[in-house]
């Protein structure tokens, strides 16, 4: 059979068996990069003069060399280099007795770093400026600074990218092979050395690290939205199992309150037209008719409803322009 479509299954489990050390290594050397990007990023914000190009100069080696020169780089060169610390101290120390582990975990470590810390470096320079002025006026160390204002902050704008970051770390794990490190491709080359189905193993390994990626980016997906939840801050609704927003606390907007403050039903009368004909000979029919004395007296309920709308109309333009302040 030229192609052995059952056979991609039946060898999952086996390959599956060799899913933690991938994940240890991508959770190990993520959180260690996480660690040496941050004070990167630091060394770059603050412009150390001496340590500045030193950082400069370690984000374009690490970004400019391709993942698998760097993981023989490491394998071959931590050994090289303690050997030599070895014969010039003195010391008693075995090379060889390192796992190969540690060889990997360095090199994914110091590549993942270049990337991350470009990202935290952004995240934290878009912290508003005086958010940190006032922090400091209210008397916090910069070390509260840091903890409570600007790390809760930038971590919402850099999560996206560091969960990318995570993802091509788990891919990236398919490369320790190189240091001796027995993970799921390396498994599945040795699985598939058995009866040389070469092409079935790495289908199944395509299938396995797919699966892996769309659960991870779920994850981060749901972690990114909770975090800015957090930040734009929320309460819980007594007797419900929702949250709601802390912004305007159900208040309606002022607008719609004046609308309806303002919005106040004119009296009976006001604006209708007369349906009794005109008196012959009087002319048009007047509201209001001229007393003995020279004053306009009342000539209906109209002439009432017109006096009483005349005067709640200074109440309402108080009432509007409250509401709009």
């Amino acid at each position: 059979m030229l192609f052995d479509f059952w056979m991609v299954f039946a060898k999952i489990p086996e390959i599956l068996r060799y899913l933690p050390i991938s994940l240890l290594i991508a959770l190990v050397a993520t959180l260690v990069s996480l660690l040496i990007g941050f004070l990167v990023a630091w060394v770059k914000i603050k412009r150390t003069k001496v340590l500045k190009p030193l950082a400069d100069f370690y984000v374009s080696f690490t970004r400019g060399t391709p993942i698998i020169v760097q993981l023989y780089t490491t394998y071959y060169g931590i050994p090289f280099f303690l050997t030599y610390l070895d014969d010039k101290l003195g010391w008693d120390f075995n090379v060889n007795g390192i796992p190969p582990i540690m060889f990997a975990l360095v090199a994914l470590a110091l590549n993942d770093a270049a990337y991350s810390s470009e990202s935290i470096r952004a995240a934290i320079l878009s912290v508003d400026r005086g958010q940190i002025e006032a922090a400091h006026s209210i008397g916090m160390t910069s070390g509260q600074t840091l903890w409570r204002i600007i790390i809760p902050e930038a971590a919402v704008v850099a999560l996206p990218t560091l969960g990318n970051g995570f993802i091509n770390m788990i891919k990236n794990t398919s490369l320790v092979f190189v240091c001796g490190v027995i993970e799921m491709t390396a498994a599945a080359r040795l699985i598939a050395g058995r009866d040389y189905r070469y092409f079935e193993m790495y289908v199944s390994l395509a299938i396995i690290y797919w699966i892996i990626t769309l659960i991870a980016s779920r994850l981060l997906l749901l972690a990114e939205r909770k975090l800015a939840r957090d930040q734009r801050g929320v309460q819980p609704v007594e007797g419900a199992g929702q949250r709601k927003p802390l912004r305007n606390n159900g208040a309606k907007p002022a607008r719609v309150r004046a609308r309806r403050e303002a919005a106040v039903p004119e009296p009976a009368g006001v604006g209708a037209r007369s349906t009794s004909p005109p008196v012959s000979g009087s002319g048009p029919a007047s509201p209001s008719r001229a007393s003995g004395d020279g004053s306009p007296s009342a000539s209906g309920p109209a002439s009432d409803a017109v006096q009483a709308a005349a005067a709640n109309t200074p109440n309402r333009a108080r009432r509007t322009k409250k509401a709009r302040r």
